[in-house]
């Protein structure tokens, strides 16, 4: 949502398709950089469970509460832009033919509007039954395995060929 803030349609568009494919490139290799944090077991008396815990959770905690005081509410508040790059961004988003006054602000209606929507239920039932079936798929990669979590969090990395294909 914050990017609506700033960009166009059109940029917003290709935004938000970079952080589906850097969402599919981490889940992909996810299980290479855990089984690479992994060889800290026993380092600083932690187990490499915990390692792989504090690393990836580590960045979300710092970087959260920063987001929450550094990232403007609108491109007039944003500090590290001119004033001249405010008016530019402003008159941009502006010039976008759906672009009205009403439309930039937030209103309790179009959450109700979502609400009330059988294609966000339908959305939200679906969710949960993709996650499941993910870690069904790891389930069964342990299962073959034989418990070997090394070869089972490298075994999650799908080969180069087949990201072409995807």
């Amino acid at each position: 949502m914050y990017f609506t803030f700033f960009d166009t349609r059109k940029e917003l568009t290709q935004r938000i398709s970079y952080l589906l494919v850097c969402t599919a490139l981490a889940g992909a290799y996810g299980g290479l950089l855990a089984d690479g944090i992994g060889f800290l077991n026993g380092k600083s008396g932690m187990k490499g469970w915990r390692w792989i815990r504090v690393t990836e959770g580590l960045p979300a905690i710092v970087l959260g509460p920063a987001a929450y005081f550094f990232l403007a509410d609108s491109p007039e508040e944003e500090g590290y832009l001119s004033e001249e790059e405010k008016r530019f961004v402003v008159a941009r988003r502006e010039r976008e033919v759906t672009q009205t006054s009403s439309a930039q602000e937030f209103h309790w209606g179009d959450v109700k509007k979502c609400f009330l929507d059988w294609k966000c239920w339908a959305l939200y039932d679906s969710f949960p039954k993709k996650i499941y079936y993910s870690y069904r798929v790891v389930d069964l990669i342990t299962a073959v395995h034989s418990g070997n979590s090394e070869l089972t969090l490298c075994s999650t990395v799908p080969p180069p060929p087949l990201l072409t294909l995807l």
